[in-house]
């Protein structure tokens, strides 16, 4: 079956809301973290995802270490979305995106650096500063 969330992706949360610009959305899905209803949702609409992440060493490690915390999500963006400037809390994990869909033209800029996401390919930077 289809692990797209449908329906089951929440707004993003009102923190976050305020790191967009322009007309587009920022939503999330919770895959692994943020207590047992998230995780729930992550078993029940995407399955394979769910139990392929528990299989990796490094995420089962970081779930060990940082408990409950955000470790792995789906981030939709919808056209439009641009989003500002905005630094993690603590230098004490690396960030990967891989890239899912997506529409040519699609960049992130962490740091000096502005990459083009591709599908299939992981970017993997250090998001404790701009």
């Amino acid at each position: 079956g289809s692990e797209s969330g449908g329906g089951a992706w929440p707004e993003v949360r009102g923190h976050d809301r305020s790191l967009t610009e322009g007309s587009g959305i920022w939503r999330e899905f919770c895959l692994l973290g943020l207590g047992d209803d998230a995780e729930a949702r992550a078993r029940k609409h995407c399955p394979f995802t769910y139990r392929s992440l528990l299989e990796v060493e490094a995420v089962r490690s970081h779930r060990d270490l940082r408990g409950k915390e955000e470790t792995a999500l789906f981030s939709r963006l919808t056209p439009g979305t641009h989003l500002k400037a905005h630094c993690g809390p603590t230098n004490t994990h690396l960030t990967c995106h891989l890239g899912l869909r997506i529409p040519p033209g699609c960049r992130i800029r962490a740091g000096d650096g502005i990459r083009p996401w591709e599908e299939g390919r992981c970017i993997i930077f250090d998001d404790s500063f701009e």
